[in-house]
């Protein structure tokens, strides 16, 4: 059984502490927000945070929660790309467990005209497809392992501070990129 404790960030599976997949990503890559204030960080955070809660209570219940106006554009855009696109969602903000090493929560597994798709939600200025291509693909494997899911893509839904959402097809690392990565991991961990 995975365990996440949001305040710190933590996962546990069966008494174990597991890094998280982003905070491997990052490492492995050699990605990090360096040099950026705290306080644009923080403000950015909380702007990401209430746009994830306000598209995971949208695509649960199908109603809207309170939101500022500056989310009014980006939850525009999103209500009306689930509308004309047949967008169902199967599950949200679901942990994953990747080789009993790493773990993480995906934003969403949705239906998009009838094939499925693992989801996840992006409000940063600028979009990090490299970052995303390993996140996606690590989410893949675990949603594969720990659910037995298999998925026809990965997708990330884009949604910068005032400005246009857009929905971009994410490639997949390779296996053996993947197995680099989990080695990287197994090795940060002994």
């Amino acid at each position: 059984m995975i365990k996440f404790i949001e305040e710190t960030h933590t996962y546990v599976v069966d008494g174990i502490i597991l890094p998280s997949v982003t905070s491997i990503i990052r490492k492995y890559l050699g990605k990090s927000y360096d040099g950026v204030p705290k306080y644009i960080l923080d403000a950015k955070a909380q702007y990401g945070t209430d746009i994830h809660n306000w598209l995971e209570h949208y695509m649960l219940t199908g109603n809207e929660l309170e939101q500022t106006q500056t989310m009014e554009l980006s939850t525009c855009q999103f209500k009306d790309w689930i509308l004309g696109n047949n967008v169902r969602a199967l599950a949200t903000e679901r942990p994953i467990v990747i080789d009993n090493s790493v773990c993480g929560t995906f934003d969403g597994l949705f239906t998009i005209n009838n094939k499925i798709y693992l989801i996840d939600y992006k409000t940063t200025q600028k979009l990090d497809k490299e970052y995303l291509s390993y996140q996606l693909s690590m989410y893949k494997k675990g949603l594969k392992q720990t659910y037995g899911i298999e998925v026809d893509g990965l997708k990330a839904v884009w949604l910068p501070k005032n400005d246009l959402m857009q929905v971009i097809d994410i490639q997949p690392i390779s296996d053996e990129e993947m197995g680099k990565v989990i080695d990287y991991a197994i090795n940060l961990t002994e």
